[in-house]
Order: structure tokens, then C-alpha cells, then sequence
């Protein structure tokens, strides 16, 4: 999309989020319209997904996808992003939507939000001490 971004504070972000029939990712006070995923995406995504599962049964982690938020406070930061895939290990980390402290964050990289993804995301990310691996999925190409 290309609708310039709003302005406002956490708690209306969260309340404007709860109503929106879209998905908006917050930064320090901008919000940002997502844009739609295409089919290779979301082919890519649920995969992922059932790997993850199959993978992590009976233990204590679970992945996450599409609808849940990953909330991060780091310092003076307030940040809420939805990633493409997560996996949380601890329930107390989690609400109904949203997920703190994740071991692993995914993203699906698309050619409107790369850029996002391999500097912006990426250094976020490096600030979550809970955070072991963060994955980029190229879906134009397999490497």
C-alpha cells in the first residue's frame, strides 16, 4: 500500500488495531498499513508452519503466524510487528494475539518489503535477548 503512515500513541494503536479490518504494524508512534501476501507467500507460510509443528510437538514451544503480534519493548522502543512465522516457548509470553520474547522470528521476503525486513527487522530484532535465530524466505528463489 501506498497510504502514508498515521500517527498515535500505543494504547490508540491497540485500540484502532482491535477494530481495523486490516493489519497495521506500529513503530515509537507511526503505524504502517501491510500490504497483501501473494499465493507464494502464504503456500510458503503454511508449510512453514506445519514444519514448525510437526517439529516442536510435545514440547514446551509452539509456533505462530499470520494474526499474532510480536510485541517489543526495548528500552524507550514500542514496537509491534507482525512476522510471517515465530516460535514462543514460554507461555507466560503469550495473550490471545500477541507474543513476547519469541526464540525464532521468520519473514517472507517480497519485493515491497525486503528492505524492511533485512535492516530495519533485523536490527530490531538483534536488540530481543530472547531471540536466537532470525530467518529471511526468499519466495522468488530457492537459496
Amino acid at each position: 500500500m501506498t497510504e502514508e503512515p498515521l500517527f498515535m500513541t500505543w494504547e490508540q494503536y491497540l485500540a484502532f488495531e482491535e477494530q481495523s479490518p486490516y493489519r497495521h504494524e506500529y513503530v515509537n508512534g507511526t503505524v504502517y498499513a501491510m500490504s497483501g501476501a501473494s499465493l507464494a507467500h502464504n503456500e510458503i507460510a503454511q508449510e512453514l508452519v506445519v514444519a514448525l509443528r510437526a517439529h516442536l510437538r510435545g514440547g514446551p514451544c509452539k509456533p505462530f503466524f499470520l494474526e499474532a503480534k510480536l510485541e517489543i519493548r526495548a528500552g524507550r522502543d514500542q514496537i509491534m510487528y507482525y512476522p510471517d512465522a515465530m516460535v514462543s516457548c514460554r507461555p507466560e509470553d503469550r495473550t490471545e494475539n500477541t507474543v513476547r520474547n519469541p526464540k525464532l522470528v521468520v519473514e517472507i521476503l517480497s519485493k515491497s518489503t525486503q528492505h524492511i525486513d533485512r535492516r530495519e527487522k533485523a536490527m530490531t530484532y538483534q536488540r530481543v535477548a530472547s531471540i536466537e535465530e532470525y530467518v529471511l524466505i526468499a519466495q522468488n528463489r530457492p537459496r
